[in-house]
């Protein structure tokens, strides 16, 4: 599942159903401000995930773990070598699991994310989340 919101000329990306949810009450609510377009759509799968990234350069990806072809790990690693490789300003990537370990939070350090968020996802998290990066 996937949201892209244009923000003050951003492109924020969601890779979570319920991330979805919460960024369309944002949006439904006025707490993201200055939106001139929102879209929703849906991606399935890392593979599409990094391809619409190739294509669109999201400024915010909010990205799960467990996607199937290439899981929001390898997704992420992806996205930073293309960054490198095409020299593009670094996207602000936030990965969204259920694996909550220490381990897990070092895991997305390494692929290149910028925050860990655990699920369950909750309205708060993602609000926080949102508020230290300077989207809300």
């Amino acid at each position: 599942m996937g949201c892209k919101v244009l923000i003050q000329g951003q492109r924020l990306i969601i890779y979570y159903s319920v991330c979805v949810r919460i960024c369309q009450s944002l949006i439904d609510h006025n707490q993201i401000q200055n939106i001139y377009n929102c879209k929703l759509y849906k991606d399935f799968n890392g593979k599409q995930a990094f391809d619409l990234y190739s294509k669109e350069q999201m400024s915010v990806i909010f990205m799960d773990v467990n996607m199937p072809e290439m899981d929001g790990y390898q997704c992420t690693q992806e996205i930073r070598k293309y960054e490198q490789m095409y020299k593009l300003t670094q996207s602000l990537i936030v990965i969204v699991t259920a694996f909550t370990g220490s381990d897990d939070k070092l895991k997305s350090q390494k692929c290149g994310a910028n925050d860990h968020l655990d699920k369950p996802l909750n309205m708060e998290d993602l609000k926080r989340v949102m508020k230290k990066f300077g989207i809300i």
